[in-house]
């Protein structure tokens, strides 16, 4: 429903005709953000933080209290951390919860 909804509300900024994206972004840039479209997705919540600079992140003490979290998980050939939901799991990935038992029985 949402999909049919944002579908309609483009249709009324791009129609075959009359492309209001395709033209000079400056004059057109007060037709956009009043129209019902963008006011809807400027609305919407980011779905994600695509990077993240060093001075704005917290410190490495909370980063390590996350991989206490069990969806929590990390590949140490790619030196990635994933979040895993549920009973996810991921091919070279492995819950920090997990490594720490097995860390823990091996000393």
């Amino acid at each position: 429903m949402a999909d049919a909804n944002l579908t309609k509300l483009r249709k009324q900024l791009a129609t075959p005709l009359y492309n209001v994206v395709l033209q000079n972004f400056y004059k057109v840039k007060p037709v956009i953000e009043a129209h019902k479209l963008y006011q809807v997705l400027d609305s919407m919540p980011k779905g994600a933080l695509h990077h993240i600079h060093t001075t704005a992140s917290p410190s490495v003490n909370e980063y390590i209290k996350l991989t206490y979290d069990p969806v929590v998980a990390f590949n140490e050939r790619e030196g990635l951390f994933k979040v895993l939901l549920g009973k996810e799991q991921l091919d070279g990935y492995l819950r920090c919860t997990e490594v720490r038992k097995f860390w823990k029985n091996d000393e």
